[in-house]
C-alpha cells in the first residue's frame, strides 16, 4: 500500500533508499512517522531483494530492574511485545497474510539490543527504535553489527528518554557532518511542525517546551 507521504517525508525516503547511504540516524518528535517510514522503506529493499530480512531492535528498559527472565514464557515470546511498534506499521502497508508468511519465512525478526553481541546483519534492513532509550555504548555495538549490503535505521528522540545516561543525541551529534555522508553514514531530523499523528500533537508538544525551558 502507498501512503499520502508529506514532502519531507518523501525526502527521507529518497535519502534512505539511496544505495550510498548505509546508516541513517533519525531524530524525531513523536508523531512524525519515524518508525513507519523505516518499515515501508525496508519493505522496498525486501521487495527489491536488496535485503533478505527485516531486524527490528528495542531495549526493553521497562524490565531493566527484573530483566526478560522474569517475564512469562519462552525467550521469543518475552520479545515480541517489543516489537509491536513495527508490527503496526507493517499492517498499515501490507495485508495480514503477508505479515504472516514474512514472520513464518523468519524474514522479520525482532530482537532486544542486550542479545546482539557476537551478531552479524548482512543483507538485512535493521531498525532500531527508541534510540533515545540506548546508552553511547549501545549504540556503538549496534553500528558494529552491519555487515554487508544491509541498511541500518537508528531513531530516537531525545525527549523521551527512559534511560538515566541516553547517548543518542550525543550519536547523532557525532555523524551529523560531511564527512559522515561521505562514509555513508545520514543524519535526519523531524520536527514537531511535521507531526501527523493527531492535529493536536504539535499543540501539545510545544506547551512541554514550555516545561522544558523554564
Amino acid at each position: 500500500r502507498e501512503l499520502k507521504w508529506t514532502d519531507k517525508q518523501k525526502k527521507f525516503i529518497d535519502l534512505a533508499l539511496a544505495k550510498e547511504n548505509q546508516i541513517i540516524i533519525v531524530k524525531s518528535p513523536p508523531g512524525t512517522g519515524k518508525t513507519i517510514l523505516a518499515t515501508f522503506c525496508c519493505l522496498t529493499l525486501l521487495n527489491k531483494k536488496a535485503i533478505s530480512s527485516i531486524q527490528f531492535l528495542r531495549n526493553p528498559v521497562e524490565s531493566v530492574s527484573k530483566g526478560l527472565g522474569f517475564a512469562p514464557g519462552l525467550l521469543s515470546e518475552k520479545i515480541r511485545p517489543y516489537g509491536e511498534p513495527l508490527f503496526i506499521s507493517l499492517q498499515q502497508l501490507i495485508s495480514q497474510s503477508n505479515i504472516n508468511s514474512l514472520v513464518n519465512d523468519e524474514r522479520i525478526k525482532v530482537d532486544s539490543i542486550g542479545f546482539i553481541k557476537g551478531c552479524t546483519w548482512s543483507v538485512s534492513g535493521v531498525i532500531v527504535d527508541e534510540a533515545e532509550d540506548l546508552k553511547i555504548d549501545e549504540l556503538r555495538l549496534c553500528v558494529g553489527r552491519l555487515g554487508s549490503h544491509s541498511k541500518l535505521f537508528i531513531l530516537g528522540d531525545e525527549n523521551q528518554c527512559n534511560v538515566s545516561k541516553s547517548g543518542f543525541l550525543k550519536f547523532f551529534n557525532l555523524f551529523n557532518d560531511e564527512e559522515a555522508k561521505k562514509n555513508g553514514i545520514v543524519t535526519f531530523e523531524f520536527t514537531k511542525d511535521d507531526c501527523m499523528r493527531n492535529g493536536m500533537m504539535k499543540f501539545i508538544l510545544e506547551r512541554f517546551e514550555t516545561i522544558k525551558n523554564n
